[in-house]
């Protein structure tokens, strides 16, 4: 079982790399719903599919989707006075998530039969990047 070590050592990276500063709570989690809308359109640059108009119209949305985010994440305003109506419901949402997280890395380690530890570089991406600041 993990003890959460990753989770804090993550969460102190990006602290030291300037992302909260100057943010609640309530502010930095919505910023932190439009981050991880980013990067889940990152992720579909390396997804390919023969599958029908329906799968290419999800992954244009998503893209779409990304794109606004990145430019939301990157602007103060939208996020002062943020309130997340009780954060505390969301915990079994941010696990699920997580549980997609793990089984996609399992399953990268698997298809490349290269281990792939994605706690372990989850805090290592967020440790090298401390240098690059604030984007």
């Amino acid at each position: 079982m993990m003890s959460g070590d990753e989770q804090r050592r993550v969460y102190k990276a990006v602290e030291a790399r300037g992302y909260t500063a100057g943010w609640n709570n309530h502010e930095f989690i919505a910023r932190q719903m439009a981050k991880l809308a980013e990067e889940l359109g990152e992720v579909t640059w390396y997804y390919a599919s023969k599958d029908g108009d329906e799968v290419r119209e999800l992954i244009s949305l998503i893209r779409v989707t990304a794109r606004v985010a990145g430019r939301l994440f990157d602007r103060p305003e939208p996020w002062h006075d943020a309130f997340i109506w009780k954060p505390s419901n969301m915990r079994s949402e941010v696990a699920d998530m997580q549980v997609i997280l793990f089984a996609l890395a399992e399953a990268i380690t698997r298809e490349t039969g290269e281990p792939f530890d994605v706690a372990a570089a989850a805090v290592e991406k967020a440790t090298s990047d401390i240098h690059r600041g604030v984007r």
